[in-house]
């Protein structure tokens, strides 16, 4: 099982790979291997994607987000 930190490195980098959330703000947070993402992207679509993107690494039990949209 992976730990917290590495849950974390995971997902950032799993969202950084993803072209369409690239530039978006976000922050990764994963207690007990649950991850909430917090910070701001530019759209709805933007937003679910990040969602998407984060179930993308393996070993997450849940996310949920604090994700703002600015338009």
């Amino acid at each position: 099982m992976k730990t917290d930190v590495q849950l974390q490195q995971d997902v950032i980098a799993v969202l950084k790979r993803e072209r369409s959330v690239k530039g978006a703000d976000i922050g990764v947070e994963v207690k007990e291997g649950n991850v909430t993402l917090i910070g701001t992207v530019k759209s709805w679509a933007e937003r679910d994607l990040a969602l998407l993107c984060a179930w993308g690494a393996p070993g997450i039990r849940n996310i949920a987000h604090k994700l703002i949209v600015t338009n």
